[in-house]
């Protein structure tokens, strides 16, 4: 009897954290602001759809990012992941995405190592609106 009453306790628990958890869906506008040498894509300037998750992370179609790699500060999200893909040779990417919190402006800034010292990068920007 005590087990059962444990575990009715526990689902009850975890369905009232499920239902507390928060998600974002944004739409974003974003324009590629700078760039190197990288080859255009279909993401450079078009709307993207973002989603925030207060229990997993942000992410959109091209990246993601956990939980654990974002900071929620008083007036921006920030996120940021290093990685580092093993082919034959190790290629460094490192991304950096702001979201404004008042203004709902987004910034995401993308790094790849080309060979050893070599770098390109690219930034995009524009103003997201909440979707449901």
């Amino acid at each position: 009897m005590t087990y059962i009453k444990s575990s009715g306790f526990l689902f009850l628990f975890f369905m009232l954290s499920v239902a507390q958890a928060k998600i974002i869906n944004m739409e974003c506008d974003l324009k590629m602001t700078t760039s190197t040498d990288w080859v255009s894509s279909e993401t450079d300037n078009q709307k993207e759809v973002w989603t925030y998750d207060d229990q997993r992370g942000l992410q959109s179609m091209h990246t993601q990012y956990l939980l654990k790699e974002c900071k929620l500060g008083e007036e921006e999200l920030v996120c940021e992941k290093y990685t580092i893909q093993n082919t034959d040779q190790a290629i460094a990417f490192y991304e950096k995405t702001y979201l404004n919190r008042y203004n709902l402006l987004l910034k995401d800034y993308s790094e790849k190592e080309l060979t050893k010292g070599q770098f390109s990068s690219r930034m995009r920007e524009g103003t997201c609106a909440l979707i449901n």
